[in-house]
């Protein structure tokens, strides 16, 4: 493979966007309106349970707490519920709006917010672990993205929430 083609293609493709983006906005925005559209137009969950697909994954989050477990995987979710990985993913995003790892990790998020105010003491990697993060640093992100702080700085206004 020859890395200069591709090169070529990518900044030819880089450059008219740009140029459509410049001269042309609506079209853009036409052009994202018909993909968020077709997306799911031969969708996987034809024929299913929408209503039993949420109250089956409400139960494996609120009561199985299965965003605990480090190595979930969409494929694995999938099996708690009886579909396909291509179902399963497409449900979260039309049902909910959240890819699976965004869905996921608020979960562990909302999690590792309780244990912060049920252990203040805890050590904020412990609470990470415990929450189902593999990595301090992907509890990092998920947790601005999410909170729009950093766990640290959550923590230091909480505890002067506390105090007053």
């Amino acid at each position: 493979r020859d890395p200069t083609l591709f090169l070529f293609a990518h900044s030819l493709f880089l450059t008219a966007t740009t140029v459509l983006r410049m001269g042309k906005p609506a079209l853009m925005e036409d052009f994202a309106v018909a993909v968020r559209e077709n997306r799911y137009r031969r969708s996987r969950l034809a024929g299913r349970d929408l209503e039993a697909n949420r109250a089956q994954l409400d139960r494996l989050i609120e009561k199985d707490q299965v965003y605990l477990i480090e190595e979930l995987s969409l494929g694995d979710l999938a099996d708690y519920m009886g579909l396909t990985a291509e179902q399963t993913s497409q449900f979260i995003n039309q049902e909910l709006g959240l890819n699976f790892n965004s869905f996921i990790n608020r979960h562990r998020v909302e999690a590792a917010i309780r244990r912060m105010r049920e252990r203040p003491r805890e050590n904020v990697l412990d609470i990470a672990m415990a929450s189902g993060f593999k990595s301090s640093s992907a509890f990092q992100a998920a947790f601005k993205a999410h909170t729009g702080q950093s766990p640290g700085r959550y923590r230091r206004r909480q505890e002067i929430i506390r105090k007053t």
